[in-house]
């Protein structure tokens, strides 16, 4: 299980994408986040893990499943 923490952000591409934006400067597409926390803006710490073997559309960076969320 993996820990990151981040800004909420929404892309329109497609259908839309969530993804999270580190202060790394690495972005996470996010996969499974809760509808509470679909909020552009949001700072949040997602605990899961990167879904190495999985593709998307968006290309946005790794996909994250994510497994909870903690709003900071």
């Amino acid at each position: 299980m993996q820990e990151l923490t981040g800004r909420i952000a929404h892309q329109s591409l497609g259908v839309g994408v969530w993804v999270l934006e580190t202060a790394a400067g690495v972005n996470y597409e996010l996969r499974d986040l809760p509808q509470t926390c679909q909020q552009p803006g949001l700072q949040v710490t997602v605990t899961g893990e990167v879904l190495a073997d999985a593709v998307s559309i968006a290309m946005v960076g790794p996909i994250f499943a994510v497994d909870t969320v903690t709003k900071l």
